[in-house]
């Protein structure tokens, strides 16, 4: 997840405050700065949990991730049903289904998946896919 989600929810935190602080200090009808500053305020929160929740760990034999809701998944590569390899505006993404239904999309240009790249590479290259201790840590 781009840092550009942390800063929208901390800005969204802080706009949330100053604006519910207007409206407990204010003369005229409180109800609606207290109603917005609230709204700003939870959005904030539901951002900067999304961004907490969500990583991208990939190892030599798997990769695991978190998704923005909190959920775990462990996806080795030998139960890799599908990818996909895309182009969206000069970036390329990669989209990965496995044998039970999860489902990854990302963008390699932002995240270091260069384990999974070698394990799509070892399929191409063989017609199966890597069982675990079968590729190198390293590309040689």
């Amino acid at each position: 997840m781009t840092k550009l989600i942390m800063i929208v929810g901390w800005l969204s935190i802080g706009i949330g405050v100053l604006v519910g602080l207007v409206g407990f200090t204010t003369d005229t009808d409180p109800l609606p700065p207290r109603i917005a500053g609230a709204g700003m305020l939870l959005i904030g929160l539901i951002l900067l949990g999304m961004y907490r929740n969500f990583y991208i760990v990939p190892g030599e034999s798997e990769i695991a991730f978190r998704t923005m809701l909190g959920r775990e998944h462990v996806l080795p590569y030998s139960d890799i049903a599908s990818y996909q390899m895309s182009q969206v505006n000069r970036r390329t993404y990669v989209t990965v289904k496995s044998i039970h239904g999860v489902k990854l999309g990302l963008d390699i240009a932002i995240y270091n998946v260069s384990p999974l790249l070698r394990a799509i590479e070892h399929h191409e290259a063989t017609g199966r896919w890597p069982v675990r201790g079968e590729l190198p840590l390293q590309k040689q």
